[in-house]
C-alpha cells in the first residue's frame, strides 16, 4: 500500500495543466465543503468500476477490494451493486458478497444513499467480522451527502466531508490496476477542485494485487 506525498502533487501540477474551472461548493461543516459539479448520467457509466484509491478508512482496511457495478438511473433513483471482491488461488478475483444500493441526486453531483438499504450493508459487514469502527463509518456514509463525479472514461470519484473535518475520498476506475498516469490524473483533478481536497494522502486499494477483471469467477 502506498500514499501520494506532496511531491506527487507537485509532479501532477507540472505534468498536467488543469483546464477545468473550479466548481461551486456546498458547505458541510466549518472545515469542509463539497465540490458541486453537474449531475452524473449514471446510465452512461460502463459496467464495472473498481475501487483503486482511498483515504485508508476503517472500511477500506476491512474490505481491501470492491467494485460498483450495474448502475441504472431510474425515476426512483440510481440503483447499483456493491461487490466485495476477495483473492482466490493464484491471485485471481472472486466475488465474496453482493449488496444492492440506491442513491439519490438533486440535479447536481451531490448524492445521498437511500438509508432503507443501510441494514443490508451493516449486516454484511457484521457477518464478515467488522468491528464497531467499520460499522460507524457505514452509518456515517449513509447519513451524509457525497459529491460523486466522473469523466466517464478514466475515473469515477466520490468525496465526503468527515464529521469533524477529515475528508474522505473513494476513487474508482474501469481497470483495477491503475497506472502512474491514472493516479496523476486523479490528483490533478483534486488539485483543480481546491478546497483542501488534494492535501491528504491517497492509498492504493487491494484490487491492484489481483489479476485482471476478466478472470473474475461469479
Amino acid at each position: 500500500m502506498i500514499f501520494l506525498s506532496c511531491v506527487s502533487i507537485l509532479i501532477v501540477c507540472l505534468l498536467f495543466n488543469p483546464t477545468v474551472g473550479k466548481p461551486g461548493y456546498r458547505r458541510e461543516n466549518e472545515n469542509c465543503a463539497l465540490p458541486v459539479f453537474d449531475e452524473v448520467n449514471y446510465n452512461m457509466l460502463p459496467d464495472s468500476w473498481y475501487h483503486i484509491l482511498n483515504t485508508n478508512d476503517p472500511l477500506e482496511r476491512g474490505v481491501p477490494c470492491y467494485a460498483f457495478k450495474y448502475f441504472k438511473e431510474t425515476l426512483d433513483g440510481i440503483f447499483g451493486e456493491f461487490q466485495d471482491i476477495s483473492s482466490a488461488e493464484k491471485g485471481t478475483m472472486s466475488i465474496n458478497e453482493v449488496i444492492p444500493f440506491r442513491w439519490y441526486q438533486n440535479g447536481t453531483s451531490i448524492t445521498r444513499y437511500d438509508t432503507r438499504f443501510e441494514l443490508l450493508w451493516l449486516n454484511g459487514a457484521k457477518h464478515n467480522g467488522a468491528d464497531e469502527h467499520v460499522l460507524e463509518e457505514i452509518r456515517y456514509a449513509y447519513e451524509h451527502r457525497m459529491s460523486c463525479f466522473t469523466d466517464y472514461e478514466h475515473y469515477f470519484m466520490c468525496l465526503q466531508c468527515g464529521e469533524e473535518g477529515p475528508k474522505h475520498a473513494w476513487v474508482y476506475s474501469r481497470n483495477p490496476h491503475p497506472a502512474a498516469e491514472d493516479i496523476l490524473r486523479v490528483h490533478n483533478k483534486l488539485v483543480t477542485i481546491g478546497g483542501g481536497w488534494s492535501a491528504f494522502p491517497l492509498y492504493l486499494s487491494g484490487c491492484h494485487k489481483f489479476s485482471m477483471p476478466e478472470t473474475i469467477a461469479y
